[in-house]
């Protein structure tokens, strides 16, 4: 296992409450103890989300700005700078509702600035803030009057934190049903005897030391003794021969010794490690035992020492280390600094977690963020199967395109493992399914777009119909009232502000029809693929020949009296775009510590 892998599962383990802080020998230092069957239950408890308990935790990282990459390369900082990096994430969950934020910025000790961005789902409503926090003046490190007045023409106007909310159909506790379950899934996958191996590694070698007090917290100095780590993960023949020793003869072969239960060795360590094995094998019987083993074991132990990849740390290398205890002796804090960057964990208190739930501010309000897109893939992928964007399901959820046909099926249906080739004896739909060729025009709608019933949507003029999907770049779950929500085809032009860099779109409708009336009759129909009852991501429109002109296609909300392409959570920077801006603020920081 990577050591910092390692590290990241302690510091989740620790939050287990499974632990106790007893004194050492030396009177100064604390030791800890796990009691095993509280562990098993705890760490099952942690892979888990209960959607009737609350929970939250934050993570944030100060980093170091030289780790940013840029177009470039990297970013250069010069040693006396005190520019820093900063992210930080949140997640909470309780009876009262759901909450995620985000927090990516840049500060200097004088100055920063910060892109926030937060939303929490009550019953629902979806409470959204999102923009810009500045403090100080970030331009003041520019030298001539130009030159400033770029900056702040760039960075001064930076759209100030807003608030939003829209309505769903979907309720928070159904969302965190859903993650309930999903985790449940996943959980599945995780061995409780593993993360207990690692908890009693940290039992058995580490030292908690008293620290000084922060915010309230009374902090530990965490020490691990990797040296006696590593020392002890070698095993006795004893030890290796109950491991390995698969047929019980009493001796090792190389077969058993590459199982999975004994070493599990790479591939490419194969040969070198098999040519030793073979030259341990005094007798020349094909089994080690006794004094061969012995030597073999201390054969592979060097080699794996001497192998370790260069990115890993030295066996004697720690990172600094910190953590706090509740009153109950649960973890609440937990840090890490490593290599320019300092992990620090929160766990939240039900009071905090209880916060985050009250005095919202509703803001303006808006539609729901839908995109409407000519592809049922992100970005206007097309039916490209091979590019590495996500999948939509027919429940709207979405998976990575490379789960697409790969012997699992990820989506709830089994959508994602169909086959993809076609054939004579097959049909091919829109969306890549194919179907037997006896089911075309047999009276049934069998693609999901209805296309295999040609004589349904007359014939030859079936191939002027235009298909959209229902789409949402958004990195969370929603669907809206159909009784909500109109289909409108519009004319839209664009013109962008060479001075602001602004860009801003005027449409104007053609022609506008309530969800709830474009059926079969209408010229614009909508088809709820997933049978779902709601306007949700994969549903399908489909357009015929109009006497119109149009360009777009848009979803406007009635009770938002708003579109859901005007959302403002459309126009939030990406994280590559705002690594791009870190840097260049990075550069500005740079410049003024100089």
């Amino acid at each position: 296992m990577k050591k910092t892998l390692a590290l990241l599962l302690v510091a989740s383990l620790l939050l287990a409450g499974c632990t106790e802080l007893s004194e050492s020998d030396d009177g100064e230092t604390l030791n800890i103890e796990v009691n095993e069957d509280i562990a098993i239950e705890k760490i099952a408890d942690f892979m888990t989300v209960d959607e009737s308990e609350s929970f939250g935790i934050t993570m944030m990282y100060d980093m170091d700005p030289s780790m940013m990459g840029t177009d470039e390369g990297i970013l250069e900082v010069d040693e006396d700078s005190e520019a820093v990096i900063t992210m930080e994430m949140t997640e909470a969950w309780s009876p009262d509702g759901y909450h995620t934020s985000s927090i990516i910025g840049i500060a200097d000790g004088t100055s920063s600035m910060k892109f926030v961005t937060s939303m929490t789902h009550i019953g629902t409503t979806m409470y959204v803030e999102m923009g810009y926090e500045t403090q100080g003046d970030i331009c003041a490190a520019e030298e001539t009057e130009e030159e400033k007045e770029m900056c702040e023409m760039i960075y001064g106007d930076m759209p100030v934190v807003q608030s939003y909310s829209m309505t769903t159909t979907t309720t928070h506790t159904e969302v965190i049903a859903a993650m309930a379950a999903e985790s449940q899934e996943s959980s599945d996958d995780m061995d409780p005897m593993a993360f207990l191996e690692v908890v009693e590694m940290i039992e058995e070698y580490g030292t908690f030391t008293p620290a000084e007090s922060v915010n309230g917290l009374q902090l530990f100095d965490v020490a691990i003794d990797m040296a006696a780590v590593m020392e002890g993960e070698i095993p006795t023949p004893e030890e290796a021969l109950a491991m390995c020793d698969a047929d019980a003869s009493g001796g090792i072969s190389f077969e058993e010794f590459k199982a999975e239960d004994c070493d599990d060795t790479d591939s490419e360590d194969e040969d070198v490690l098999e040519s030793e094995f073979n030259y341990q094998d005094a007798d020349g019987n094909g089994e080690l035992s006794g004094d061969e083993l012995s030597e073999f074991i201390g054969v592979v132990s060097t080699y794996y020492e001497q192998t370790d990849s260069e990115d890993d740390m030295e066996m004697d290398e720690m990172p600094a280390m910190q953590v706090a205890f509740t009153s109950t002796g649960d973890i609440e804090y937990f840090s890490m600094e490593m290599d320019g960057t300092e992990m620090m964990m929160y766990i939240l208190t039900e009071e905090r977690v209880d916060a985050l739930f009250t005095g919202l501010d509703a803001g303006e309000t808006v539609a729901l963020p839908f995109s409407v897109s000519d592809s049922m893939y992100d970005d206007d992928w097309g039916d490209d199967w091979g590019d590495d964007g996500d999948f939509y399901c027919n429940d709207g959820t979405t998976i990575p395109m490379d789960w697409v046909n790969d012997g699992d099926e990820d989506c709830p249906d089994g959508e994602d493992e169909m086959d993809m080739g076609g054939s004579e004896d097959e049909f091919m739909c829109d969306d890549g399914e194919t179907i037997p060729m006896d089911w075309v025009n047999d009276g049934m709608d069998d693609c999901a777009g209805g296309e295999d019933e040609f004589d349904d949507y007359g014939g030859e003029d079936y191939s002027d119909e235009i298909v959209m999907y229902v789409t949402s770049e958004m990195d969370f779950h929603f669907e809206g009232d159909l009784s909500d929500y109109k289909i409108e085809l519009a004319t839209c032009e664009s013109d962008y502000d060479m001075d602001t860099g602004e860009e801003t779109m005027t449409c104007t409708t053609v022609m506008s029809v309530a969800i709830a009336d474009a059926g079969e009759d209408s010229d614009i129909m909508f088809q709820d693929a997933d049978s779902s009852g709601t306007l949700s991501v994969g549903d399908m429109i489909h357009i015929g020949e109009t006497a119109e002109s149009w360009d777009e296609v848009r979803l406007y909300s009635i009770s938002a009296d708003a579109y859901s392409d005007e959302n403002p959570m459309h126009d939030a920077p990406g994280f590559t775009g705002l690594v791009g801006m870190l840097a260049l603020l990075g550069a500005a920081f740079i410049r003024r510590n100089e």
